[in-house]
C-alpha cells in the first residue's frame, strides 16, 4: 500500500470512530520484529481494563470496518461496463484505458456492442480515459471504484459534429500533437490529441472547405483538405536527430550540460520542439532529438556559463545532423537572499531565474531555490543586462531589473516579495517606471501608464523615446530597451523624450516598484 492510500485509510478510520468513542486508534508503519514496514495498519488497541458490552461492540465494528477499507482500497476488481453514444447507440471500438498509481496501464477496446471488460482492477487508480474518434474524451480522475469484486462502469460519450480521426508516425498515434482547422479568415482553437492520437474539432459554422492540421514539436506536422466534417488520418513524417558537442570557449569540453530545441515555427505561435533534455558525457557528446524536420534553434545550458542560444540547424526526417558545436562562455554569479516585505523573514523555496534568457524551454535548468535561510546563487547568466523573475508560492511574482555580471564578477541582489492577501489573486509587480511600451520607427511609444508608477509624473500617452540614458534606443528591440529603463528600485534612468513636434527632452525617473492589476478571470 502506498503511502497517499496509507492515510486515505487512517482519515476514513477517524471518521469512523466519530464522537464518544473510547477507543483509541493505533495506525503504525510497524511490521514483523519492528521493521519497516510503510502503509501497514494494526487493529485498534484497546484499554486493558474490563470493557462494557457496548465498548466491544464497537471494538468488533471497528475492526470489521478496516477489513473493509483495507479491501476498498487493495483488492483487484472485475470492472465491465458499456460505452454508448450520448444520442444512444452503443460506440464500438471505444478505448478504455486505466491509469494505474504507479504510472501503469491497461487498455482495452469495446465490442461491437460498446462492451468492455477489465479484470485486476484496483479500487482506486489516477485515471479512467475513454475516447472514441468523433466523440469527445471522458476522464475520470482519480477513479475511485466502490467496495465490490465486480463493478460495472457505464460511460457516455458527447458525439462531436465536425472534423475528428488519429494523428500517426506510421501506425503508431501520436498523443500531445496540436491539431487545427484552417482558412481564408479561419482559424479553430486548438485541439490536442489524447493517449490514443484522436482528437476532434467541431466544424465552424458556413465554411465550406477547410484545412486540417496536425503539428507536433518531434515528429512535424501534416495537413489534409475537408469540405466538411469528416473522419480523418494525418500521418506525421517523424522526427530526426542531432548530434554534436558542447565545449567551453577554450576548447575543453563541458561534461554535463542541458539541450532544447525549438522549431523557428514556434516564433510564430506553433508548437516548438522538445523539452529540454540532460546530458552527461566526458567529451561534452550529444544525441538530441527526435526533433520535427524542419529548420530548429538549439539552446544549451550549462551550471557556471551563460547559455548559448541560437544555433539554427536543418533537421531531416529519420536521419542525424551532425558536427553541431555549440560553445559556452563563462558566467557570472549573483547572489543574495529573498525574504517576506512585510516580517523580512525568509522565503525557503523561493525560485529565481533571468528573464531574457533567449531559450524558454531551458529556463528551468538556469533557476536558482533559496534555501532555509532565503539563500540563493546563480550562476548561468546571459552576459548582457537582464531582468530576473523572482517568485514563491502565496507570494505576488516580481520582476526585477538592471541584473548584470560579466564573466568572473559575483554582486550581490537582495529581493523581497509581497505576500498574498486571503482571496487575493497574484498581479505582477516589477522594479522600473510603470510604462507600457510599443516600437514605431520614431522611436519606443508609450502606450499607457501604470496609475502610481514613475512615469505617471512625468511622461505621457503618445511620447516617444529616443534615447535611454547615452544610448540611441531608435532602432533598438523592445526587449532591449525594457531592459536598459528597468532596475533596481531607488535608482535613476535618464529619458529623452519627444513629445510632438518639440526636440527631445530631457527626463530624469527614480525606478520604483510598480504593480500591475491582476489579468486573471
Amino acid at each position: 500500500m502506498n503511502r497517499s492510500t496509507h492515510w486515505i485509510i487512517a482519515l476514513l478510520l477517524l471518521a469512523v470512530l466519530g464522537v464518544g468513542s473510547l477507543l483509541v486508534l493505533v495506525v503504525t508503519r510497524r511490521g514483523p520484529r519492528g521493521a519497516s514496514d510503510e502503509g501497514a495498519l494494526e487493529e485498534p488497541e484497546v484499554s486493558s481494563r474490563p470493557a462494557s458490552r457496548e465498548a466491544r461492540a464497537q471494538a468488533r465494528e471497528v475492526r470489521e470496518r478496516i477489513k473493509e477499507l483495507k479491501w476498498a482500497v487493495e483488492a483487484p476488481r472485475f470492472l465491465t461496463g458499456t460505452v454508448r453514444s450520448a444520442k444512444g447507440p452503443a460506440v464500438a471500438g471505444a478505448q478504455v484505458r486505466v491509469v494505474l498509481e504507479d504510472g501503469k496501464h491497461r487498455t482495452v477496446r469495446t465490442g461491437s456492442e460498446g462492451d468492455y471488460t477489465l479484470a485486476n482492477v484496483p479500487g482506486r487508480a489516477a485515471l479512467m480515459e475513454v475516447s472514441a474518434p468523433g466523440y469527445s474524451t471522458r476522464i475520470f480522475e482519480p477513479l475511485v471504484l466502490p467496495a465490490s469484486e465486480r463493478v460495472r462502469w457505464d460511460v457516455t460519450l458527447d458525439p462531436v459534429e465536425g472534423v475528428h480521426g488519429l494523428v500517426l508516425v506510421g501506425e503508431e498515434p501520436v498523443p500531445g500533437a496540436m491539431v487545427f482547422l484552417t482558412g481564408p479568415g479561419t482559424r479553430s482553437p486548438p485541439a490536442r490529441t489524447d493517449s490514443g492520437g484522436r482528437f476532434a474539432i467541431a466544424w465552424p459554422s458556413g465554411a465550406r472547405s477547410l484545412q486540417v492540421e496536425a503539428e507536433h514539436g518531434a515528429h512535424g506536422k501534416a495537413q489534409q483538405t475537408v469540405f466538411g466534417p469528416a473522419e480523418v488520418r494525418l500521418v506525421l513524417p517523424g522526427g530526426g536527430y542531432v548530434t554534436g558537442r558542447v565545449e567551453d570557449d577554450r576548447g575543453s569540453p563541458v561534461t554535463s550540460f542541458r539541450l532544447s530545441s525549438t522549431s523557428l515555427a514556434a516564433q510564430r505561435g506553433r508548437p516548438g520542439g522538445a523539452p529540454a533534455r540532460s546530458f552527461e558525457h566526458p567529451r561534452g557528446e550529444f544525441r538530441l532529438g527526435p526533433l520535427a524536420p524542419g529548420r530548429q534553434e538549439l539552446f544549451a545550458f550549462a551550471e557556471g556559463f551563460q547559455p548559448a542560444t541560437g544555433k539554427p540547424v536543418v533537421v531531416e526526417a529519420g536521419r542525424d545532423s551532425s558536427g553541431i558545436v555549440l560553445v559556452l562562455k563563462a558566467s557570472g554569479e549573483i547572489y543574495g537572499r529573498i525574504t517576506d516585505a512585510h516580517s523580512g523573514a525568509p522565503i525557503p523555496g523561493a525560485k529565481i531565474a533571468p528573464q531574457d534568457w533567449g531559450g524558454p524551454r531551458l529556463a528551468g535548468g538556469a533557476l536558482a531555490v533559496a534555501d532555509a535561510r532565503g539563500d540563493y546563487v546563480l550562476r548561468s547568466l546571459p552576459g548582457s543586462r537582464t531582468s530576473l523573475n523572482v517568485s514563491a508560492a502565496g507570494y505576488h511574482p516580481l520582476l526585477a531589473g538592471g541584473a548584470e555580471a560579466a564573466a568572473g564578477m559575483r554582486i550581490r541582489r537582495d529581493f523581497t516579495l509581497t505576500a498574498l492577501a486571503e482571496g487575493e489573486r497574484p498581479r505582477g509587480q516589477l522594479t522600473g517606471i510603470g510604462a507600457v511600451m510599443q516600437t514605431t520607427p520614431r522611436g519606443v511609444e508609450i502606450r499607457s501608464l501604470v496609475s502610481g508608477g514613475p512615469a505617471q509624473t512625468a511622461l505621457r500617452v503618445g511620447d516617444v523615446v529616443v534615447m535611454v540614458g547615452d544610448e540611441d534606443v531608435r532602432s533598438a528591440g523592445l526587449a532591449r530597451v525594457a531592459q536598459a529603463i528597468r532596475g533596481e528600485e531607488g535608482t535613476e534612468v535618464v529619458l529623452w523624450v519627444e513629445r510632438g513636434q518639440g526636440p527631445p527632452q530631457r527626463v530624469v525617473l527614480r525606478r520604483a516598484l510598480v504593480s500591475f492589476p491582476s489579468t486573471g478571470r
